[in-house]
């Protein structure tokens, strides 16, 4: 505590407080300390009692938890005490100054585990230096005592402390009613008690340290050195005085929950606002802090600062149920949900007008983004994250040691649990990451980058204003004149379009750098050159969105990650993405389904979608959710600069594969990204609207205000103007007729509130119409807009991804010109990695787009579609894979088991398999009724047709024009008019030679239905990649798969699964011999002549090459002369052992 503290009226002149009521008798007050009150300037006079487990099971560990322990005396202003407790408890000295006195000393001889002894002891200290203090009346502030409590086990020895330690505390109490007093928990391993750790808070702890977890909790003891360190952190951060706080008029302050309220309550003053609920008829005119009035300023509702005072308690009944259990603790979690019930109505009130407040982007600067974010959320979350708390904590079941610390420090939360498991990107053991250490990482990224996007922007502009020919440099000369303000003067436009200016001139010239930096240059220069995109969002262009990362001041104020997304960003295409469970742990597992052309800023979309407001496209149906961040050719340089920041590469890119910040793996993810996008791209519009945007649109429209059917379900009904659906009913209007029944099954009532409020759901009529729209838009042209999106795409992909000769990406495109495997053991994680690497190539081996290559990659995208289906379906066990595969192809081929090979009888052996594969039937007979295998080629590779013929289109273009990708570069960043004749080229139809018809191989009608049963074949039959490569190349393979043209790979494939119906004849007729054999072998051996017996035994070079059974079998048959026949050909040591025991020898 602070001593000789001076009580003046300067403690009021600096602490504000504010009250606004939650209920009726319940008000809610913030208390702030400003940085001149005395409570913040001085250092509080702290001394910290540290009970260490000095038992046989912490072995090394209690030297180094002491060792720790000293390096925090010095956090301390006031003598420190060490009680080590094994069977006994030992006082080791309670005036320890230095960390070098702490660390001199030595524990005593380990023992049992005595957990009351060494909290008696510390108490002891602890209230003889309470009264010592007492007794000399000297008027300084009382000292704050921080006991900190370290064990690794379950007490042994002693009286229990359940027992003893709520005495203690009231006999604590009761003698010292003054006293300040905190608890700190440090368990090791899961053998420790974290509900002993709980009570002992529970029942001395008088001021509890928010800042601080309620458990520090190390799972092995090599890990206790990292949480001891975390606790240092914590307790040193720990700032200001204590100071107690009481309210007049016999108003009451809730400290715990379930108590009924206390009259004063010690508060720790920092610089951050202490939020405290308080009880009475009216709210306090005033505060006492430490004995000086504070006025007390009623204001309105404040729902963050309420949901603040709730959390504290919360906080506190977490403790509380792992301390003394559910029963005890259900009377308090009832009353804080009273008091959630109270927030959540005054939330409503607040929800109301925050819904009918919608986002203002337009032009928003990122401290107008941040601030309308955080008055919507204020008015969203605070009491349903507090009820789902609550429900949390009523639900608990841990009980070993582990859970309950993973429950009190949030761990066991959804958020808490996935942050363990996020990857290991980092740290190099894969540890859960911080998220305070985190965003101090992003802000130190942006900070660093800050400068160097104005450098970058300003090169970008003197590269754009030197590419323009003398008549547009004239155009932007006259239009600057006009727009510049007339603090501008003219001899500076015309430097500035004179045609020479660098950005070196810029540096050098600070009144030229004003006029660029301003970005009056910028937006003059977009007119001119016809390029102004800009985010529908924002209405921002990517230079005007990329300026705000010069700003690193604003940044400082972000809170989260989520607030620095919110605040710098960059312009992208809007993307809708279809996740799975595995993206993960692999990020090309995941589908594109559209790329929308209309540009959107991930600022802007984040503040939306942090603030629960949708986000609608221009062109309606599914709402806005993910942008593709890209390297924007309008600026290459900048855009590549914030394309490379850990905000944008890493967190954003994180955020939009798995929803999650954290879960960054590498630059693949950027590339599935980019590759998925093309693909999506360069697909055919649709010509309607597709069932799901169809669904939104509705449901955008109606849902809340129309009705449906109460018989059927039909919706949604308009039912609008009037309530009286009688009235109208039959009504001729203009020609037509009023019908306020069901349009779908003729239900009708004429009362309003018989009609159910539409539920959202679709009549599936609806569906099947924009299905059917959908599926009659393939033969549409791709728009000029989607191929300039693609280009894009490109573009990027070249600026994050090599290209040249050396690059992984020209690696893949040799693979397929040289007619390799590209299977995802070949490093090839998706087809679309092979599609984008070769648009995005320098240059692409001769050869990679003929037909084989192009066949093999159809091939390939075909089997992995059957693999994700049948993993699907049957789970990941490859036997069931296997199994499930035969038996679909069976199907649609014809083959069944009456066709496949029999095997011979139990007593006789098999032939050679090859030689059963030679006779074995390889006819089929197509069958599209057990599985439309026709269709499933179709739905497969449609979407690859526009693929494929845009990357043949691209890279003819390329090579036509001089230069290729380099000159195609300059173009995109000189201006859309640069590349148009691309852009044309590319919208061409394609040629009868680019179909899949053609690639397929199909010349005749009559052949189409054979070649897609064997691409379908031969897709389920080997859809892993050890069933698609060689042996040499790590498969299982023979000889590399059949060509689906020819007719004989699909006679192969019925062979194959016939065979492996004849494999599974031959393991049951084994299983059979293994039961049977030995004794079918004797009674055929013992029926036998002695000429016939050696013939038996003479079926192996020598009888041990026989089966077990057969073996077996025959010996014990052999009498006599048979037995001579038997060991003639066996080895010594069977002669030697069963030989005598038959006296053969």
């Amino acid at each position: 505590m602070c001593e000789d503290m001076v009580q003046s009226e300067d403690g009021a002149a600096h602490c504000a407080v504010r009250c606004s009521a939650l209920a009726d008798d319940t008000w809610v007050l913030g208390v702030t300390f400003g940085a001149e009150h005395p409570a913040r300037k001085q250092r509080p006079c702290t001394r910290f009692h540290f009970v260490l487990d000095n038992s046989g099971s912490m072995g090394r560990n209690s030297q180094n938890a002491k060792d720790c322990f000293a390096d925090l005396v010095s956090v301390a202003n006031g003598p420190c005490s060490l009680v080590a407790f094994e069977s006994n408890a030992v006082l080791l000295g309670e005036n320890f100054q230095t960390a070098d006195a702490m660390r001199k000393m030595q524990l005593p001889r380990q023992g049992g585990t005595n957990i009351t002894a060494g909290i008696e002891a510390a108490v002891a200290v602890i209230r003889r230096c309470a009264m010592q203090e007492a007794a000399k009346e000297s008027g300084s502030q009382a000292t704050h005592h921080v006991l900190v409590l370290l064990s690794d086990g379950a007490h042994t020895v002693g009286e229990r402390p359940e027992l003893r330690l709520p005495k203690l505390g009231a006999e604590l109490l009761a003698e010292l009613s003054g006293l300040r007093l905190s608890v700190v928990v440090v368990g090791v391993t899961r053998n420790s008690n974290t509900s002993l750790g709980m009570l002992l808070k529970q029942s001395l702890e008088t001021v509890s340290l928010p800042a601080l977890e309620p458990i520090y909790f190390a799972d092995t003891p090599q890990l206790m050195g990292e949480t001891l360190k975390e606790m240092h952190i914590g307790l040193a951060s720990l700032g200001g005085c204590l100071v107690n706080v009481s309210a007049s008029n016999g108003s009451l302050l809730v400290r715990a929950v379930g108590d009924h309220g206390t009259s004063s309550i010690d508060l720790l003053a920092d610089s951050q606002e202490q939020a405290v609920l308080c009880l009475g008829k009216l709210p306090p005119a005033d505060l006492l802090i430490d004995g000086v009035a504070c006025p007390c300023a009623e204001m309105a509702f404040d729902a963050e600062l309420a949901a603040s005072a709730l959390q504290r308690l919360v906080s506190d009944a977490r403790v509380k149920r792992i301390a003394l259990g559910a029963e005890r603790v259900r009377p308090a979690l009832q009353q804080l949900g009273t008091w959630v019930n109270f927030l959540e109505s005054r939330e409503a009130e607040q929800r109301a007008i925050a819904c009918k407040t919608k986002l203002q982007l337009g032009k928003a600067t990122p401290a107008m983004r941040l601030a309308q974010h955080k008055s919507l959320k204020s008015a969203l979350q605070g009491a349903r994250e507090l009820r789902n708390q609550l429900a949390e904590i009523d639900a608990c079941a841990a009980n070993d040691s582990a859970s309950q610390a993973a429950f009190l420090t949030g761990s066991s939360s959804k958020y808490g649990a996935k942050a363990l498991r996020r990857a290991a990107a980092h740290g190099p053991l894969g540890e859960a990451v911080d998220p305070k250490q985190r965003l101090q990482e992003l802000l130190h990224d942006v900070a660093r980058l800050a400068p160097a996007m104005r450098q970058a922007l300003r090169e970008d502009f003197c590269t754009k204003l030197a590419m323009l020919s003398e008549g547009a440099r004239n155009q932007l000369r006259s239009m600057l004149e006009s727009n510049a303000p007339p603090i501008v003067s003219r001899h500076l436009i015309a430097t500035l379009c004179s045609g020479d200016v660098t950005a070196d001139k810029l540096d050098a010239d600070k009144d030229l750098a004003g006029l660029v930096d301003s970005g009056l240059a910028i937006e003059s220069l977009c007119r001119v050159t016809g390029n102004k995109r800009q985010s529908y969002l924002s209405l921002q262009t990517v230079w005007e969105q990329l300026k705000e990362w010069c700003d690193f001041a604003m940044a400082g104020d972000c809170k989260t990650e989520y607030q620095l997304l919110m605040c710098l960003g960059t312009i992208g295409y809007p993307i809708d993405v279809q996740r799975r469970a595995a993206t993960q742990m692999n990020p090309y597992a995941m589908d594109i389904t559209r790329v929308r052309p209309s540009l959107v800023d991930t600022a802007s979309l984040s503040t939306a979608l942090y603030s629960e407001q949708e986000v609608v496209p221009p062109e309606g149906g599914l709402a806005v959710q993910d942008v593709l961040v890209l390297v924007d050719p309008d600026a290459p340089r900048a855009s590549r600069l914030a394309a490379s920041s850990l905000l944008l590469r890493e967190a954003y890119t994180s955020v939009a594969l798995c929803r999650d910040l954290h879960m960054y793996t590498g630059n693949a993810m950027r590339l599935a990204l980019h590759a998925h996008s093309l693909f999506a791209a360069v697909q055919a519009p649709p010509s309607e609207a597709s069932k799901e945007d169809l669904a939104a649109q509705l449901r955008r429209q109606y849902l809340g205000r129309a009705f449906q059917c109460r018989q059927c379900g039909f919706g949604p009904i308009d039912h609008f103007a009037c309530g009286d659906l009688e009235a109208h009913h039959g009504e001729h209007v203009g020609g037509a007729v009023i019908n306020n029944a069901c349009p779908h099954c003729g239900w009708f009532s004429d009362c309003i509130s018989d009609w159910p409020q539409w539920d959202g759901s679709l009549p599936p009529a609806a569906t099947n119409d924009a299905e059917t729209h959908k599926q009659a838009s393939d033969a549409n042209r791709i728009t000029a807009a989607s191929l300039d999106v693609a280009l894009r795409i490109c573009y990027s992909a070249r600026a994050i991804w090599k290209s040249g000769p050396e690059s992984e990406a020209h690696m893949l495109c040799d693979k397929l010109a040289s007619w390799e495997t590209i299977t995802s053991a070949d490093g090839v994680d998706h087809p679309v990695q092979l599609l984008l690497a070769l648009a995005v190539s320098d240059d692409i081996p001769e050869g990679v787009l003929g037909q084989v290559p192009v066949l093999a990659l159809l091939n390939e995208v075909c089997a992995r579609k059957a693999r994700d289906e049948l993993r699907r379906t049957v789970g990941t066990e490859e036997p069931a894979i296997m199994a499930a595969a035969r038996k679909r192809v069976a199907a649609f081929l014809g083959v069944t088991k009456e066709t496949a090979p029999q095997t011979q009888s139990l007593e006789e052996s098999e032939p050679q398999r090859a030689a059963v594969r030679e006779i074995c039937l390889a006819d089929f007979t197509l069958d599209t009724t057990s599985f439309d295998f026709k269709s499933w080629v179709k739905d497969a590779l449609d979407p690859w047709v526009p693929a494929v013929q845009f990357v043949k289109r691209l890279r003819a273009v390329l090579s036509s024009r001089e230069g290729g990708w380099r000159t195609l570069k300059r173009d995109m960043e000189s201006g859309p008019e640069a590349y148009a004749d691309v852009v044309h080229e590319l919208q061409k139809p394609a040629s009868s030679k680019d179909t899949l018809r053609s690639w397929l191989g199909v010349t005749r009608a009559c052949e189409a239905e054979r070649v897609l049963a064997t691409v379908a074949a031969q897709a389920f039959m080997h859809q892993s990649s050890q069933l698609r490569r060689t042996v040499a190349a790590g498969g299982s393979l023979a000889e590399p798969l059949g060509d689906v043209r020819d007719g004989a790979t699909l006679r192969a494939i019925s062979v194959d699964i016939r065979m492996a119906i004849y494999d599974e004849r031959v393991a049951a007729k084994m299983q059979e011999w293994g039961r049977l054999g030995a004794s079918l072998t004797f009674q055929r051996a013992r029926a036998a002549d002695l000429e016939q017996y050696s013939s038996l035994c003479a079926a192996a070079p020598h009888v041990h090459g026989l089966d077990k059974q057969t073996f077996w079998g025959l010996w014990r048959a052999a009498t006599e002369e048979k037995a001579k026949a038997f060991l003639q050909t066996a080895n010594q040591g069977f002669v030697s052992k069963y030989g005598q025991q038959t006296n053969l020898i």
